[in-house]
């Protein structure tokens, strides 16, 4: 039997040094113990434009409802 853990979150567009966006994954009420103290980000494809990003992160906010890990 799987460990799986499960934990609500919200997107929040990030830009990163390169001038590349990401979506920063935070916690809405608790983080994934595997993660700690640290957060998952997930970095979009260069020469995305600012307007994408956004469309990219309010999609991912209005149809993901969790992020789940599972240890097999």
């Amino acid at each position: 039997m799987a460990n799986k853990e499960e934990m609500n979150c919200r997107f929040a567009l990030k830009e990163t040094t390169t001038s590349q966006y990401a979506l920063l994954c935070e916690p809405v009420d608790k983080n994934l113990s595997v993660l700690a103290d640290g957060r998952l980000m997930l970095k979009l494809k260069p020469g995305i434009s600012f307007g994408y990003a956004e469309q990219i992160a309010k999609f991912l906010q209005e149809n993901v409802t969790a992020v789940i890990y599972v240890q097999s």
